[in-house]
């Protein structure tokens, strides 16, 4: 809910009736973030134009957003959100810097995990149907107490407008203490290292190459801080990780940070897929030309699998 309103709490009759349909947040948090940072709605212009438009025209690149490498200690009071210079000061004191957002955090989830009736797992899972998540089937089960305190106290905005790997300091905060012994070998790699690793990675933008169009994978995803840096560069991102909880935070950090990561696009599918076709064809022109004449069996383009 808004930070500048303090709404009528609803009974628990009232919000079972409004979670009970998948993506009922969604609508919130489009119009939050689109005030914020706007890269759903930079996206959505992507999909609904079906192309990628030109990669040196500024309306068709990547709205780049600056990750705060540990906001439970950050100094800056106000929000590190893209458009914070055309936001009025009033709200941005309001809402408040990355130490802020995570007091925030600490203060709606302590008392839902303090009674021990549900796990880090439960919230996130209830947090990604609520924005219409495709991996979550049936509404996840809180205890009413917990449903009411999520409904009517946690603020997204104060995240949004802050972006940062949230989902690391939620599992070392509130995973083993609850119920959880092990993450699978998970340890969180400092934001520095990660940035260096991806601006290495995709190197500098420019030259008729255009980055957005690189595939970057991360078969450890953990919680996402990889992709989060990778977005600034790619629109092709994808991951996997071996523990759920992981998976479930990657999957919020899109949400919040990262559309093109939860939410792709046919038409964009097919053009990729265009453009791996014509990439063969070129590799296979190459080869033809410093090789022997092969026979139809060895020059035949295989099918191309959907991206994902």
């Amino acid at each position: 809910m808004p930070a500048t309103q303090t709404p009528t709490r609803r009974t628990a009759e009232e919000l079972d009736a409004i979670t009970s349909e998948k993506g009922w947040l969604r609508p919130v948090l489009f119009a939050i973030e689109a005030q914020l940072n706007g890269r759903w709605a930079y996206w959505q212009a992507i999909r609904l134009n079906g192309t990628f438009g030109q990669a040196d025209d500024p309306t068709w690149r990547i709205p780049q957003l600056t990750f705060t490498a540990n906001p439970a200690s950050a100094s800056g009071a106000m929000p590190t959100c893209l458009n914070a210079a055309n936001l009025p000061a009033e709200m941005l004191e309001l809402i408040g810097g990355p130490a802020t957002a995570w007091r925030h955090l600490q203060s709606v989830l302590d008392p839902i995990f303090r009674d021990g009736q549900c796990r880090l797992d439960d919230v996130i899972e209830w947090l990604l149907w609520a924005f219409g998540s495709r991996t979550i089937e049936n509404r996840p089960a809180l205890p009413p107490k917990a449903v009411d305190r999520l409904y009517h106290d946690l603020q997204l905005e104060r995240l949004v407008a802050n972006p940062a790997d949230w989902g690391s300091l939620m599992v070392m905060e509130w995973g083993a203490a609850y119920g959880r012994q092990k993450y699978n070998a998970w340890f969180p790699t400092p934001l520095h290292v990660v940035e260096l690793m991806t601006s290495l990675t995709f190197g500098n933008p420019g030259g008729d190459e255009d980055i957005r169009r690189k595939t970057f994978n991360d078969p450890c995803a953990g919680t996402g801080v990889m992709l989060l840096c990778a977005s600034n560069y790619s629109l092709r991102l994808s991951a996997c990780d071996i523990d759920r909880l992981m998976c479930l935070l990657c999957e919020l950090a899109g949400w919040l940070y990262i559309p093109w990561l939860v939410m792709p696009s046919d038409i964009l599918i097919a053009e990729f897929q265009a453009d791996r076709f014509r990439s063969m064809i070129s590799n296979q022109d190459t080869l033809r030309a410093s090789t022997e004449p092969a026979t139809p069996e060895e020059t035949e383009i295989p099918v191309l699998p959907l991206f994902t």
